[in-house]
């Protein structure tokens, strides 16, 4: 990407959907990114029917030119089950993705679990993703809310649970999955209500920070641009004049949102308890918000 000085004045104003500036400068005392904070609804699920709206979401991984489920890892991503159909109920106002410790084959091989996924048929850039939803109990068990971007490897974990790990979530990003190169940058949460009830994750994403959430409460920052000084990192919207360079890696491609329950694969069996299945990760709703101007 071509390095574009940007002069900012006193109140920065810019659009989220406009080129992210790989440098810019701040060339006044107190200056502020001043990004808009009303957020608008402009993509949801509701889950209020009692089929899943294939307007909306794949029931697997899309990963052929035609968008079909026609190949091996497209329903079961390399892992120990069978994503299906029959996995996904909707009723009462919610969706139950499923886990079952059910025998399946998928291209000729024979699969230990059942479970369920969604993947957007719509991508998105920057704003509010937010998921309201209720994890299964139960060590093994692997939930998780994500986005993908869209021709480029860039994963934002929302949350997802380690099957290993009852009292913590982790949120993470990734650019790339090479053992041993810096690909990602996972942070562990201590939550030791996680299972109790409903909970809303949610990330705020724009071309400055990733910011995460749990039920309202900021856990996490991510910053996308450090000063080009001391290479210290923006903690928030008000800077001092300077030249700022994009974080390298920093998401700025549009992105699919993902929600599914992952099972813990046979190696760590001893985890994994008949009693425990049915699985259910059970989901409200699923809404995209994105900033508008403030009036």
């Amino acid at each position: 990407m071509k390095n574009i000085l940007f002069v900012f004045c006193l109140f920065l104003q810019f659009e989220l959907s406009a080129q992210v500036k790989a440098v810019f400068e701040i060339t006044k005392e107190s200056n502020r990114l001043d990004t808009p904070k009303s957020w608008k609804l402009v993509w949801h699920d509701e889950f209020d029917g009692n089929q899943l709206d294939v307007s909306k979401w794949f029931s697997y991984y899309p990963y052929t030119a035609s968008g079909l489920d026609t190949c091996p890892a497209c329903r079961t991503l390399g892992g120990d089950l069978v994503l299906t159909d029959s996995n996904l109920v909707i009723s009462n106002g919610t969706l139950k993705i499923i886990g079952k410790k059910q025998k399946a084959t998928w291209y000729g091989k024979e699969y230990p679990y059942t479970s369920g996924n969604l993947f957007s048929k719509q991508g998105f850039l920057y704003g509010r993703f937010e998921i309201r939803c209720k994890l299964p109990p139960g060590l093994g068990m692997w939930p998780a809310f994500w986005t993908l971007g869209e021709g480029v490897l860039e994963e934002i974990d929302v949350f997802e649970i380690n099957g290993r790990y009852m009292r913590q979530f982790q949120t993470n990003y990734h650019h790339c999955y090479e053992a041993h190169n810096n690909c990602q940058d996972p942070k562990w949460h201590l939550s030791p209500a996680l299972h109790e009830g409903f909970n809303v994750f949610a990330i705020e994403w724009d071309p400055f920070f990733i910011r995460w959430y749990v039920n309202n409460k900021l856990v996490r920052t991510m910053a996308g641009y450090e000063s080009s000084l001391r290479n210290r990192k923006i903690k928030n919207y008000k800077l001092k004049p300077g030249i700022y360079n994009q974080v390298a890696h920093f998401p700025k491609t549009k992105a699919r949102i993902i929600a599914g329950l992952g099972i813990d694969s046979p190696k760590h069996g001893k985890l994994l308890k008949s009693k425990l299945f049915p699985a259910v990760f059970e989901i409200d709703y699923i809404r995209i918000y994105e900033t508008q101007a403030k009036e």
